[in-house]
C-alpha cells in the first residue's frame, strides 16, 4: 500500500529497486523526526520494508487518496533489473538461501549465476526466489496501468525533485539517505543486444505504459 503523509497529504507508492529504501526512511524522518533505525518488538526484528511495505498497486485505497498528491519513482527496466542483480544476487547472496532441485541444478540454476545467465532463467530464477521475485515484479504491479492516476511520476534522476517538493509542504526535511547504492553499471556495459531485446520483451508492459516519463 501506498505510504500516506498525512500532515501534506502525500502518497508515495514505493517500487523496489526504484530508491525505495531511501524514500521510505526519508519519509519516515519527515513523518517522525528522527531518523529510522532497525528495532525489535518481543524478539521480532523490525527494518524499514516491514513498517513500510511495497504492495500490489489493489492494496492501497484509492478512494480515501482521491484529492491527494499521488507520487512515484519509475526506472527503466535494464537499470532497474540490472539493479536487482547486483544487489540481490551478487552483493546480498539472496540465491544462496535456495535449495535447488537436481533437475534444476541440471537446468544450470546456481546460486551465483552469471547477469547473462540470471536474465536467461528471470522466470525460473523468479520462481524460486521470494526476494528476487519481488523485486523484479513489473512497475506495473505496484503502480498498475494508468500513469494519468498520479499527479507526479519523478525518475531516479529526479529524485531531488520529490524530496523538494516535499519540503515544499513540510517546511526543513531530513536529507535523503542512500542506503541501496548497487553497482548496476557494470552489468549494462555488458548486455548484447540480444539481451537487451530480452528485458525489453519481458517488460514490454512497463515500457508501453511508462516508456514516456522515463
Amino acid at each position: 500500500m501506498a505510504f500516506l503523509l498525512g500532515s501534506s497529504k502525500i502518497a508515495y507508492f514505493p517500487v523496489p529497486k526504484c530508491a525505495c529504501t531511501s524514500l521510505k526512511q526519508f519519509f519516515f524522518g519527515v513523518e517522525n523526526g528522527f531518523a529510522f533505525r532497525r528495532f525489535k518488538v518481543q524478539g521480532r526484528d523490525w527494518g524499514i520494508h516491514n513498517l513500510i511495505l511495497s504492495t500490489p498497486f489493489e492494496g492501497t485505497d484509492h478512494a480515501a487518496i482521491e484529492t491527494w498528491a499521488r507520487v512515484a519513482v519509475i526506472r527503466d527496466p535494464i537499470s532497474r533489473l540490472a539493479s536487482c542483480y547486483a544487489n540481490k544476487v551478487v552483493s546480498r547472496r539472496a540465491l544462496a538461501a535456495v535449495r535447488f532441485t537436481p533437475a534444476q541444478l541440471e537446468a544450470g540454476l546456481n546460486a551465483s549465476p552469471s547477469f547473462a545467465e540470471f536474465l536467461r532463467d528471470l522466470e525460473a530464477y523468479r520462481a524460486v526466489s521470494t526476494v528476487i521475485r519481488q523485486h523484479s515484479q513489473p512497475l506495473s504491479h505496484f503502480l498498475g496501468t494508468d500513469p494519468g492516476y498520479f499527479t507526479h511520476l519523478f525518475t531516479m534522476g529526479q529524485i531531488l525533485e520529490l524530496v523538494a517538493m516535499v519540503a515544499a509542504q513540510e517546511g526543513a526535511v531530513p536529507e535523503l539517505p542512500h542506503r541501496m547504492q548497487s553497482d548496476s553499471a557494470g552489468p549494462i556495459e555488458a548486455l548484447s543486444p540480444a539481451e537487451r531485446r530480452r528485458i525489453e520483451s519481458a517488460y514490454a508492459e512497463d515500457l508501453e505504459i511508462f516508456g514516456g516519463f522515463m
